[in-house]
């Protein structure tokens, strides 16, 4: 608690000065007027001793630029107060009883609003107090568009599918119930419905274990040259390949093929394997990338999980020769392969299309040469110039 009181302490010098000289009723009143003013001094400084605040949020998970409210509750004394939280850029906010403040932020992460500074001011004397709260935290998912894989593309990403009521299920064989989720009438189990007064389907055996394998390369590749150069570029690429793979994970999750994500970022390799989209933004909200961290490895890892019925997707910022000879050999272990190789990430849905003066690097054009010969492989490389869409890239995987 810090307390600010010279102007108090320099008016009772002052009128006790004036005391020492003469003593009259203009003095007296003086007097009586310093005496209230140490009094309610007194009071404030006891009361600040125990004063404290409750702090709620309506939600802790939300999206860049989505609100949420922090609701701030007084506790131990109802006095005059102004409130001050730096993490959201709240200078002075008047707090009697219940405030509410909403705020949204502007990048993803997790962010921790640890700090409250309650001030009391008056005539001659001003009190701050800091609260410190270690368990409000709000993370912020990166945003997604919407993506549409048209003509059924993702039915024959997915090897052995030959249900056509619900992707990679086999309606012939029923191993239990599960909530409705936009599924055909005549899935319905009426029977149980009645019995646990909600709406609940048949849940059947997926025909093969085919996933969507997705695997993420945000760090700077070793193969590029000047790494100084490529900073900025690095940076958007990150955020854009970010919002590829959230767009694409919610793609597939809806369509209920199951994903499995290999993320090389600046903390190593983060994995996830989930049937909630959710937990793929929790990973992909706080995942990064350096100049220095990519390694090869990522490919060996990729290789010891991924299984014959999968689909590989790779997002990357640069393709080499010894990508593909490692592709090379991760493709006699797996379907399917398309690599979305996005030097300088790609163009936003609600921006305009524009003139772009970026070459694409010497050595992924050179591969784009052979994109037939790979295609006749199921080596599918789509590379992104950087005023076209993520759907537009999307559209042109066979």
């Amino acid at each position: 608690m810090q307390i600010e009181n010279v102007r108090l302490v320099f008016l009772t010098v002052l009128v006790l000065f004036l005391n020492f000289f003469r003593i009259n009723g203009f003095t007296i009143f003086l007097d009586a007027f310093v005496i209230i003013q140490w009094i309610n001094y007194s009071r404030i400084v006891n009361i600040f001793k125990d004063v404290d605040i409750d702090v709620k949020l309506d939600k802790d998970r939300v999206f860049i630029d989505e609100d949420f409210n922090l609701i701030i509750s007084l506790c131990g004394g109802k006095i005059l107060l102004y409130l001050s939280v730096p993490e959201l850029g709240e200078g002075k906010v008047y707090l009697k009883d219940v405030v509410v403040l909403k705020h949204s932020f502007a990048k993803r992460g997790k962010f921790n609003i640890e700090k409250f500074f309650l001030k009391y001011d008056a005539a001659f004397f001003n009190i701050i107090k800091k609260v410190e709260k270690k368990d409000i935290q709000v993370k912020v998912f990166p945003n997604y568009e919407e993506v549409y894989f048209r003509k059924e593309k993702l039915l024959d990403l997915v090897p052995n599918v030959v249900s056509k009521i619900r992707l990679l299920e086999d309606p012939t064989s029923i191993i239990g119930v599960r909530k409705y989720e936009k599924d055909p009438i005549k899935m319905i189990n009426w029977k149980i419905s009645a019995k646990l007064g909600d709406i609940y389907v048949k849940q059947t055996e997926y025909t093969s274990q085919g996933r969507l394998f997705l695997g993420l390369f945000l760090n700077l590749h070793s193969q590029i040259f000047s790494k100084t150069a490529w900073r900025p570029i690095l940076n958007k690429y990150v955020e854009d390949a970010i919002l590829a793979a959230n767009s694409i994970v919610k793609e597939v999750s809806a369509r209920n093929i199951p994903v499995k994500l290999i993320a090389d970022t600046s903390e190593g390799i983060k994995k996830e394997f989930s049937s909630d989209w959710i937990d793929y933004y929790e990973v992909l909200s706080t995942s990064y990338g350096s100049l220095e961290g990519f390694s090869f490895e990522v490919y060996n890892e990729i290789e010891r999980e991924i299984i014959f019925n999968d689909t590989l997707l790779i997002i990357t910022m640069f393709l080499s020769e010894k990508d593909l000879e490692k592709i090379m050999r991760i493709r006699e272990r797996v379907s399917r392969i398309i690599i979305l190789v996005m030097p300088y990430g790609f163009r936003r849905y609600n921006t305009k299309k524009f003139k772009s003066y970026l070459d694409i690097p010497q050595d992924i054009e050179a591969i784009k040469k052979n994109c037939a010969i790979l295609r006749e492989n199921d080596i599918h490389v789509i590379v992104y110039l950087e005023n076209m869409l993520l759907q537009e890239g999307i559209e042109l995987v066979n």
